[in-house]
C-alpha cells in the first residue's frame, strides 16, 4: 500500500502495531468502523433509531408539570391563549404598564 502523507503512514503503522494485523487489513476495519459511525442510516435503520430516541426521551424526568396544550400556548378550548380572551397573553397587553400606559410607544 502506497501512503504518500508520513503522518498518515505512521497511524497506520500504529494501528496495524497494536492490532496485530496488517496496514492494509487494519485500515479497511478502522475505514468500515468509521463510515459506520458517519453514515447516513437506511430508512430500516432511521425508524429503529427514532424508536430508540423517543423510547428515551419519554423516560426523561418531567420539568414542566403544566399540561401539554398549556405550555403550546393553547386555552382549554383548544384555540391559542391569544385568541381565547385570556388576558395574560392577550396581545393588546403586551408591553403595557399596569396603569395601561404603553412601555414601547408612550402616546399609544
Amino acid at each position: 500500500m502506497n501512503i504518500a502523507s508520513a503522518t498518515v503512514d505512521e497511524l497506520a503503522q500504529r494501528l496495524a502495531q497494536l492490532t496485530g494485523e496488517d496496514v492494509e487489513t487494519a485500515l479497511e476495519r478502522a475505514i468500515e468502523e468509521r463510515l459506520s459511525r458517519v453514515a447516513i442510516a437506511a430508512p430500516a435503520d432511521r425508524l429503529t433509531a427514532m424508536r430508540i430516541f423517543f423510547d428515551r426521551v419519554s423516560s426523561l424526568p418531567v420539568k414542566d408539570p403544566r399540561p401539554i396544550d398549556e405550555i403550546a400556548g393553547y386555552g382549554p378550548s383548544r384555540r391559542s391563549w391569544r385568541l381565547s380572551g385570556n388576558k395574560r397573553y392577550d396581545n393588546k397587553s403586551l408591553g403595557r404598564t399596569r396603569n395601561g400606559s404603553n412601555r414601547i410607544h408612550p402616546s399609544a
